[in-house]
């Protein structure tokens, strides 16, 4: 099992660095939730996010979006407040180089509709020089912000390809590290296209 990094919240409740979210309770009936599951805990990634319970408890707001997000940040290191922040989006190889799509009908999902590929090939330039994924650095770089808790990364149990253990583990393990040249290369698209990372159901308000 990987040392998979763990925090602890408000109210001791200590849970992995890595969620495994949007598991749904209809999905659970249509697979065998104790084998599928079983795999993500083997892997030593033990905390679960029910998409279920998403509701209007949350705090709809970018991560990156400058001056808002900087303020929340600091509100929440002086009141002791740890975010959750939703892994959503266009962070994938597959979608570097095209054209930004225009309309609904090009898309798979209302994430995608956030579509900037000047940060998606920013960070492609910093997985290239630690040989990961694009995925990985952004994970890893939304995990490193001084307020983050930990990083809820969406996940469709029982379907194959949708699983993302493998690149969870990658993404906190201490082998990958982004330097300061590395924020500079990602720095300077996050303050053009804000949409890095964004909080649990973000991706939906569309």
């Amino acid at each position: 099992m990987a040392q998979v990094p763990k925090v602890r919240l408000a109210g001791g409740l200590e849970i992995c660095r890595i969620l495994n979210g949007r598991c749904l309770v209809v999905m659970v009936r249509l697979i065998s939730p104790k084998q599928v599951m079983q795999a993500y805990v083997d892997a030593g990634l033990t905390t679960f996010d029910m998409a279920d319970i998403y509701g209007p408890a949350e705090e709809i707001f970018k991560h990156f979006n400058s001056q808002p997000a900087a303020k929340m940040e600091a509100f929440c290191l002086s009141h002791g407040i740890q975010l959750l922040t939703y892994a959503g989006g266009l962070l994938s190889e597959r979608y570097l180089g095209k054209a930004e799509p225009t309309s609904r009908a090009e898309l798979n999902t209302a994430s995608l509709s956030k579509y900037k590929n000047e940060l998606l090939v920013a960070l492609d330039t910093v997985a290239r020089g630690h040989g990961c994924s694009i995925a990985n650095v952004a994970t890893r770089y939304v995990l490193d912000r001084p307020a983050v808790g930990g990083i809820i990364v969406g996940c469709c149990l029982g379907v194959a390809g949708e699983e993302h253990i493998e690149d969870s583990l990658r993404s906190c393990s201490p082998e990958l590290e982004v330097m300061a040249q590395d924020l500079r290369t990602i720095d300077g698209v996050v303050q053009l296209s804000r949409d890095l990372m964004s909080l649990i159901r973000d991706e939906y308000r569309n």
